[in-house]
């Protein structure tokens, strides 16, 4: 059995048939080497996207950018109250956007999508 498409959300498919970038400082960057990888969805072994192929330059960029955030006074200096404040908010934002999550990571998996929990 393969996954159906058209059982996505809006907002799920628009993720998943977009083009991918990486995210390294805020700001969405191709691979240095300008290689990607093909995702598949294991239930068909359909091509679904391709996304950028992190080299090691890559990850040392995004490495020294994400130790250079939690450094910065933004965040390290930040009153535990506040930190709180914006984990809570992150969690609000995962939780109001779960049904789609779900839909990516169940085409992601090779899970069906199942039509009766949209």
């Amino acid at each position: 059995m393969e996954n159906d498409p058209s059982l996505l959300g809006a907002a799920s498919k628009k993720f998943i048939f977009s083009e991918h970038r990486m995210s390294i400082a805020g700001e969405a960057v191709d691979s240095t080497g300008g290689e990607t990888l093909s995702i598949y969805d294991p239930s068909s072994a359909e091509l679904i996207a391709s996304v950028p192929s992190a080299t090691t330059e890559d990850v040392d960029r995004a490495v020294s950018a994400a130790r250079s955030a939690f450094e910065r006074d933004e965040w390290a200096g930040m009153k535990p109250a506040s930190r709180d404040r914006l984990i809570l908010k992150l969690a609000d934002l995962l939780e109001t956007n779960a049904q789609e999550f779900a839909e990516i990571e169940s085409v992601n998996s090779g899970r069906l999508v199942d039509k009766d929990t949209r």
